[in-house]
């Protein structure tokens, strides 16, 4: 399992490397977006879904990961989901946080608090990366 995790999350790493050598611009916005989707895809242990909602995928990855582990009911699976922790989040936010500050640190990029909470797509995230890098230079 751990081997799992590592070469996934290599994988992500070697798209989000191949993003950085794009050109930031609208041009490339259909690339960007193709290798964004596999390196979320890839860090969420998932296969590549036609959802584009990033919380759709999360929920994918948790379903996904639960079922392999000890092939819990779906009703088991639903309020892990819709759990909240004692810092009052959800798994699902967790791991979408988790998921934007790993693209963040691989891209060396850094979104606001606002940007943040406003993705919600792959669409609004390739917006975000094309903006924030636009913002280094």
């Amino acid at each position: 399992m751990i081997e799992n995790i590592i070469g996934k999350t290599n994988e992500a790493k070697a798209l989000l490397k191949e993003v950085k050598q794009l050109s930031w611009t609208e041009d490339a916005r259909t690339r960007l977006k193709s290798l964004l989707k596999k390196a979320v895809c890839c860090k969420l242990m998932i296969a590549e879904d036609e959802a584009d909602e990033i919380r759709k995928l999360v929920i994918l990855s948790i379903k996904q990961q639960n079922k392999e582990d000890a092939a819990l009911p779906d009703h088991v699976i639903q309020s892990k989901i819709e759990k909240y922790d004692c810092h009052q989040s959800s798994l699902v936010s967790q791991k979408k946080t988790l998921l934007i500050l790993f693209i963040e640190r691989e891209l060396g990029l850094h979104f606001s608090d606002e940007e943040a909470i406003k993705i919600k797509t792959i669409d609004d995230l390739c917006s975000a990366v094309i903006r924030s890098s636009r913002a280094g230079e």
